[in-house]
């Protein structure tokens, strides 16, 4: 598959199999991560950082989930109250 990156820096097209394959090699070797303790934290803090949430939900884990999980008049028990 073919994935287009758009970054600051302008666009590449990725050939790789997934788009995080595609995304992880753009930013390889531009990015760094690394957990922080909590002396440092209180440093960067000081230093005006500000803590951002990276709350993402892959949308197919997401569907996968709610699929497993019974909808409303789906629940256990809910036939036996329609006298099914």
């Amino acid at each position: 598959m073919l994935t287009l990156i758009t970054t600051p820096n302008g666009q590449r097209l990725i050939r790789s199999t997934t788009k995080r394959q595609a995304v992880d090699h753009v930013v390889k070797g531009t990015i760094t991560a690394k957990t922080i303790n909590a002396d440092e934290l209180a440093d960067l803090l000081d230093a005006g950082l500000v803590i951002e949430n990276a709350d993402y939900t892959d949308p197919v884990v997401e569907e996968a989930a709610n699929k497993a999980e019974p909808t409303e008049g789906e629940a256990i028990g809910q036939d036996d109250q329609n006298g099914e």
